[in-house]
């Protein structure tokens, strides 16, 4: 069947082999449907729910945005193609969590819908493979922007099928790829390779002056009170420092308590503690599970061992 043309019912789209209907789909974000027992596949619209996007002044946030931008001009795509090259671009973000990557992805997700282009969410790669031919009969000059998240769980459970979607014999122009990952460590090596990954970028930790300008966008505060914020915040990720604006400005709990709780989740130190005095008192804590016994009162008198499987000495200390 040769499609022609989408049906829209809801926030649902069918495509459509009646060419008395003009509409196609239109700029957004979509999931897309596949029935396996029939064969069809369908585009449900979906709405991004997110907080204000914030530009962060990291080296990461802006190497990307600043190709992404470029990379949609007609310039770009002009260079492509006098060059040879297929007009596609693919950057897989890693890093820890909470750390603004799927942030990072939203911004240039905006930014490709506000220039006509159609994004597709999470797909499986056979889905993804079918959506191509629908929309190279409806629409061949809609850019698509794909978005794998969590990517390294679909990579274990797809890897071939990622692999001739991104670099194989029939590939797609006129598309982006961005996929985010917390665990770059379980996506192989292939995968990672230059032609299927245009780029991988860290998106790490914000350092103070990408805390300093967060807090600011969302406080709008200055002086010694944004100070003493960049000063506290030290180490945490994006999350947490929405967490902690949240947590102080919206529900009223004190930001030294709130920190704290951060950072103990996290296993940080806590404020106002050296890393000497950090690991003596987890030392303290072990030594403390002991019933109240001394370090010298749980050595083995054999071998000195506080979990002796080679001795048989009754742990009855000195």
């Amino acid at each position: 069947m040769t499609f022609k043309t989408v049906i829209q019912s809801g926030t649902e789209f069918f495509p459509s082999d009646d060419s008395s209907i003009k509409p196609k789909l239109e700029a957004g974000i979509y999931k897309i449907n596949f029935d396996d027992r029939s064969g069809k596949l369908w585009f449900t619209s979906i709405k991004f729910s997110h907080d204000n996007i914030v530009d962060l002044p990291t080296p990461s946030f802006k190497q990307v945005v600043k190709e992404f931008e470029y990379f949609m001009t007609p310039e770009c795509r002009q260079a492509f193609d006098s060059y040879g090259f297929l007009y596609k671009r693919s950057t897989l973000l890693y890093g820890p969590a909470g750390t603004g990557k799927s942030l990072l992805a939203t911004r240039i997700i905006h930014k490709a819908v506000s220039e006509g282009a159609v994004v597709f969410f999470n797909p499986l790669p056979f889905v993804l493979e079918a959506a191509y031919k629908i929309m190279d009969q409806l629409q061949p000059e809609t850019m698509i922007v794909v978005l794998f998240e969590e990517f390294d769980k679909l990579a274990r459970k797809s890897e071939e099928d990622l692999l001739i979607l991104l670099d194989g014999g029939n590939q797609r122009g006129n598309v982006i790829y961005l996929a985010t990952t917390n665990h770059i460590d379980k996506i192989s090596a292939r995968m990672k390779r230059p032609g299927r990954f245009s780029s991988l970028v860290l998106v790490d930790y914000p350092d103070a002056e990408s805390r300093r300008y967060y807090l600011e966008s969302k406080m709008k505060i200055t002086g010694t009170e944004l100070d003493m914020w960049v000063a506290m915040s030290n180490g945490l990720s994006i999350d947490e420092l929405k967490e902690s604006v949240l947590s102080v400005k919206c529900l009223g709990n004190d930001l030294r308590e709130v920190v704290q709780r951060i950072r103990f989740n996290r296993g940080l130190m806590p404020l106002d503690e050296s890393p000497t005095d950090h690991k003596q008192a987890a030392l303290d804590r072990i030594f403390a599970d002991w019933a109240g016994r001394t370090k010298e009162e749980d050595e083995c008198d054999g071998c000195n061992s506080h979990l002796c499987k080679d001795c048989n000495d009754p742990y009855e200390g000195n």
